[in-house]
């Protein structure tokens, strides 16, 4: 049977854990992942000795770039030509070389899908994991609060049985 975590997801949390980003325990916090599947995740990856995968991929960005002046640079010449003169030209004014330029190209080429953003995840991440983290607060409070409205309305309940015993065995004091 296998995990019921994406391994994308266990890699990250595992990376952040062996990276001594987190400790196991703030682990458990975050994500809600038993203290005990942790640490056997941890026992899996250390006795194989293998590293779980990097949260990002350096990608070979050409001097003086971005990621996002990278992509604009490469779409700019993939769009004109890259053995054309403008590309050339655009390469130039840039500051940077055109075999840079498709190096970048051919990375994209291959890890399209991975281009990720860290800054903007992370973000992302520790925003949906605050969200998380309210609504569990809410959730607990809702739930108090049902419990004692529950007693209440059980102690109600018993008050209204003992009244009517107690009518049945000495009468109705009204009468």
């Amino acid at each position: 049977m296998g995990s019921p975590y994406p391994i994308e997801k266990k890699n990250q949390i595992l990376g952040r854990i062996l990276s001594k980003e987190i400790t196991v325990a703030q682990a458990h916090r975050e994500y809600g992942i038993a203290e005990s599947c942790l640490y056997h995740w941890l026992k899996a990856v250390k006795t194989s000795g293998a590293q779980p995968a990097q949260r990002t991929q350096s990608a070979p960005l050409p001097r003086g770039m971005n990621l996002r002046a990278a992509i604009v640079a490469e779409g700019y010449c993939q769009e004109v030509g890259f053995d054309s003169p403008a590309a050339g030209k655009y390469c130039r004014t840039k500051g940077v070389t055109l075999e840079e330029i498709k190096r970048f190209s051919a990375w994209l080429a291959q890890n399209d899908g991975d281009v990720v953003l860290y800054a903007s995840a992370r973000a992302r991440e520790q925003e949906l994991i605050n969200k998380v983290s309210e609504l569990n607060e809410e959730h607990k409070q809702q739930n108090r609060e049902l419990q004692r409205k529950e007693k209440a309305l059980a102690e109600a309940a018993a008050l209204l049985v003992l009244t009517k015993k107690a009518q049945a065995i000495w009468g109705d004091k009204e009468k």
